[in-house]
């Protein structure tokens, strides 16, 4: 099996497993080829940088902004522009 196939192969066992033929030529294969075999690795260590960036974005995320408050700020900032649309006419 070529490189580019396992790649394509390595890219779809990242979303769902493999066959287990198809498994199994991926073993074989990165058991004898050391550039897919460190293609793997560096794709494994991106996506566990990945994950650890979403998992400090959600401990970092802002509660949400109640809905009464949304609300109060929308009704003072039209009763502000009506004021003004008064004053001005």
């Amino acid at each position: 099996m070529n490189c580019d196939r396992i790649d394509d192969l390595l890219a779809t066992s990242f979303d769902e497993p493999l066959a287990p033929g198809e498994q199994a030529h991926v073993d074989a294969h990165l058991a004898e080829c050391p550039s897919c075999a460190n293609r793997l690795v560096g794709t494994v260590k991106t996506l566990q940088v990945l994950r650890a960036i979403a998992r400090v974005e959600e401990e970092e995320a802002l509660p949400p902004v109640p809905e009464a408050l949304v609300q109060r700020i929308l009704a003072a900032r039209t009763a502000s522009g009506q004021d003004e649309i008064r004053r001005s006419g």
